[in-house]
């Protein structure tokens, strides 16, 4: 499994992704609201099951052991700004075809780790598909993530452990 946690679409895992590209509007500091990490990058291995796979829903589960490193964004002075430790992580993936024009999607991801590289973080998105017409889509997302332990700021401050957030996209297909 490789990945990022906190921001990205997990299903597996998501892949590696610099923190200025993080879609998340809760900003302060130069890291998300939420979290004071900018990247957790995963390898390791795992295993997979499929628990339903029919023409409208599909259903996975997988987990697995893995090596976990993570870059804090302005740490506390005397801190280390990157930590290396391992995780179990699993993950869960749910799609469903409600309509022809619309689809539900659901994806959890957590890793369990030790505490100074966050303890639990979790990451949820849920997801409302709709495509309006042949090149024109619609989608509603709901994002959750959270850090148990997350690492102080520069400044002393502690982020909240939570990150919540909507996303609402209008594309286009050509």
């Amino acid at each position: 499994m490789t990945g990022v946690s906190g921001q990205n679409e997990p299903a597996p895992q998501p892949p590696v992704t610099p923190e200025a590209a993080i879609a998340s509007t809760n900003r302060k500091n130069g890291c998300v609201v939420g979290t004071s990490f900018g990247n957790v990058a995963t390898a390791g291995a795992g295993l997979g099951y499929k628990i339903v796979d029919t023409r409208r829903t599909e259903w996975q589960v997988s987990g697995g052991l893995s090596g976990q490193q993570t870059q804090w964004v302005g740490v506390e002075a005397g801190e280390e700004d990157r930590q290396t430790a391992a995780a179990f992580v699993g993950s869960t993936a749910f799609e469903q075809e409600w309509t022809k024009d619309i689809d539900f999607k659901f994806d959890y991801t957590f890793y369990l780790t030790q505490e100074e590289a966050g303890r639990y973080i979790h990451h949820a998105l849920m997801s409302i598909e709709t495509e309006w017409t042949d090149t024109l889509d619609f989608d509603v997302s709901l994002y959750w993530d959270r850090t148990q332990v997350p690492q102080a700021e520069r400044d002393g401050t502690v982020p909240e452990q939570d990150d919540l957030r909507m996303v609402v996209s209008l594309g286009i297909e050509f």
